[in-house]
């Protein structure tokens, strides 16, 4: 399944069904709720831990996740080059996709 979140069709109903989602790291990151810049600002300024300070943020506000955050799920993220590199990177991924597949549903699992 190709996830994005203008899709009419997105429920957690189908997220869940599928066992390979694929999305872009721009989606995975909007999926996640994030404090407001004054917020951060304030940490910063304040000289307050920000990562424990995120943490807790996030956690109190679970209740804002996104569809690609309330599934637990294995998550690959690739970097997505360009040109030449583009091409040669692509077998790699397909090369560590395959194996992801492999060692997520072994020989026999997945009914196709």
């Amino acid at each position: 399944m190709q996830f994005r979140s203008a899709d009419e069709d997105n429920t957690l109903t189908r997220l869940k069904s599928n066992d390979i989602v694929l999305t872009t790291y721009w989606e995975l990151c909007q999926s996640l709720p994030q404090p407001p810049k004054k917020l951060l600002e304030e940490w910063r300024n304040n000289e307050v831990n920000e990562f424990g300070a995120l943490q807790k943020w996030v956690k109190d506000h679970m209740d804002e996740m996104g569809l690609l955050h309330q599934v637990t799920w294995y998550r690959v993220s690739f970097q997505v080059p360009t040109g030449l590199e583009a091409v040669i990177n692509l077998h790699i991924i397909q090369v560590v996709l395959d194996e992801c597949v492999s060692y997520l549903f072994p020989l026999g699992a997945v009914q196709t």
